[in-house]
Order: C-alpha cells, then structure tokens, then sequence
C-alpha cells in the first residue's frame, strides 16, 4: 500500500525530513495515490524499474534515452537476432 505524503506530515521526526510543497495536493489526492494499477501499467512500471527505463510514451522515452545515455536501458535484452538477407 502507498503511504500518502500528506499522511507524513503530522508526525515531527518524519516532518523535519520533508520541504514543503511547492504547489498545493490536490483535494482527492490521497485516494488518487492509493488507487490500484491496472495490470498492464503496473507490468510496464515494473519493467521500467527493474531496468532502469525511463517510464512514459514510447517517443518520450527515446528521447530521454538519447539525451541521458540510456539506449542500452530500452534495447531487448539478449543478441541482437540476425538479419534475414
């Protein structure tokens, strides 16, 4: 279960680790972050976190391999098949 920020912020020794935010939660936002995951998404995430993948939209994702050094995050894993000539 995610723990919630704002859940945080009563609490004095958890309260001397945390800025303060620089915008405003939202109203719905604690249930907003506790909500589950659908399962496709959540497999996506977890590929993403376990490789090191920038996690977004495909094209998004290139570009930020691209621009940090991260190709070798979002290539296939193993050999590279060999081309059919």
């Amino acid at each position: 279960m995610i723990v919630a920020m704002a859940a945080y912020q009563g609490e004095q020794a958890t309260e001397k680790l945390l800025a303060a935010l620089p915008t405003e939660l939202p109203r719905n936002y604690v249930s907003w972050v506790n909500e589950p995951e659908a399962d496709d998404r959540l497999t996506l995430l977890r590929t993403s976190v376990n490789k090191g993948t920038p996690f977004g939209r495909s094209a998004w994702v290139a570009k930020l391999a691209g621009q940090y050094n991260l190709s070798v995050t979002v290539r296939a894993v193993g050999r590279p098949r060999k081309s059919a000539h």
